[in-house]
């Protein structure tokens, strides 16, 4: 039991600081705002963040399948548990440090998110195949790995980073093909139709971005999120087969 209301605690707290930080704001700026303070090509069209939802919902879900007495004690809360806590913490620490425009540690805690999250999707894979055990890490994990890739994008823009004398349309198409990588990894190794999904999602929405003022990124994105999309469905459609 106690172990339930630390997660349901872990939980709430970081969507009340979520919350706090479009609503109060902290720092007196929303999320958003300090995003749009400079032009980062591969960051993805606002409406792309509702996908926070869909997450938020998947883990609520994750935690209500614990209340039961008879699942409390299985290996999918107990071994997990320490993971997901410290999900939650660096959650919020990253809106934190965001907030008060400390970008290099941005980077550090969003890097470390995601190594948390991938512990956090493998130890999961591990111990149950169940969809409602690893749909919310999976979508959660995919988020992360665009987010960080826009952070590291936002921090080296802000230092002023030439970025080996590439221009913007180069660097964002190299970042987004080593995001598409990334997804294929994971459709052929784990057998995740989710996590490369979620990179479609962020694709589409970046290349709605740049439809006006970077269109051979645009252009690129809609390639890429087509390529990413055959590959996923067409992966397991074989896996069905076999």
């Amino acid at each position: 039991m106690k172990r339930l209301f630390i997660h349901i605690g872990s939980f709430l707290s970081m969507i009340l600081i979520n919350t706090l930080a479009n609503t109060l704001p902290i720092n007196g700026q929303t999320t958003a705002e300090i995003a749009n303070k400079l032009n980062v090509p591969i960051t993805p069209a606002s409406y792309a963040f509702m996908i926070w939802s869909v997450i938020y919902l998947l883990i609520g879900i994750w935690i209500l399948r614990e209340i039961p007495k008879s699942r409390r004690d299985s290996p999918e809360y107990t071994k997990m548990s320490f993971l997901f806590i410290t999900s939650c913490l660096l959650n919020s620490c990253w809106i934190i440090v965001w907030h008060y425009e400390l970008f290099f540690f941005s980077v550090f805690v969003i890097i470390c998110l995601w190594i948390n999250l991938f512990l956090l999707y493998n130890k999961s894979r591990k111990i149950t195949n169940h969809f409602l055990a690893y749909a919310h890490i999976s979508l959660y994990l995919g988020w992360i790995t665009i987010a960080a890739i826009v952070n590291i994008s936002y921090y080296l823009k802000y230092i002023s980073w030439h970025q080996f004398a590439l221009s913007d349309n180069l660097w964002t198409i190299l970042l987004l093909l080593i995001a598409m990588i990334i997804g294929i990894g994971f459709r052929i190794i784990h057998h995740d139709w989710l996590f490369p999904l979620v990179i479609v999602w962020a694709f589409i929405a970046i290349g709605i971005k740049n439809g006006d003022n970077h269109i051979p990124i645009a252009f690129t994105t809609y390639v890429l999120a087509f390529i990413l999309v055959s590959i996923t469905f067409g992966l397991k459609r074989k896996i069905i087969k076999k």
